[in-house]
């Protein structure tokens, strides 16, 4: 799977799901966390995410219209501030062999064009931390995020 001149950054459908998921797999053992990948229930998920109104699965896909990208958002408000709208990403996840290209900044643009769309003036945006992996952190800040938060997880409580 690799990305070229001809790959497109596109609106997920129910063609999708499957090529989604396997993102997740790849993702999952990346992630830093003791957590397994469940198919059956992120196929589940993955549908209806698409089915929701509040929410948007956008995909990067290849020449054979394979998913090698992929950002899940939502619509929600903010905690304090219900009215005030945000737009979250909830997954994005591109293939590490399909880095380097533009897909990560079209899934990004298209995000922020669908909050926009939806009248919503705020973006957030996380990335993982992996042990001695670059982060995607400067990425983001290059397109104007800047750092408001920080998430802390603790296992096995």
């Amino acid at each position: 799977m690799m990305q070229s001149s001809q790959s497109q950054v596109r609106l997920a459908d129910l063609d999708d799901v499957v090529g989604i998921s396997m993102l997740g797999h790849d993702f999952a053992r990346h992630y830093p966390l003791d957590v397994e990948w469940e198919l059956g229930g992120l196929i589940t998920q993955i549908q209806g995410l698409i089915a929701s109104p509040d929410t948007v699965i956008f995909v990067a896909v290849d020449d054979d219209g394979e998913p090698f990208g992929v950002l899940v958002g939502m619509e929600t408000g903010v905690w304090f501030a219900p009215s005030t709208r945000i737009a979250t990403e909830l997954a994005w996840w591109v293939d590490p062999e399909c880095r380097g290209g533009t897909a990560a900044l079209r899934l990004v643009r298209m995000f922020q064009d669908w909050a926009a769309s939806r009248g919503i003036k705020h973006v957030a945006l996380s990335s993982i931390v992996t042990d001695g992996g670059p982060t995607a952190g400067r990425f983001i800040e290059r397109q104007g995020f800047k750092l408001v938060e920080r998430s802390y997880i603790k296992s096995e409580v």
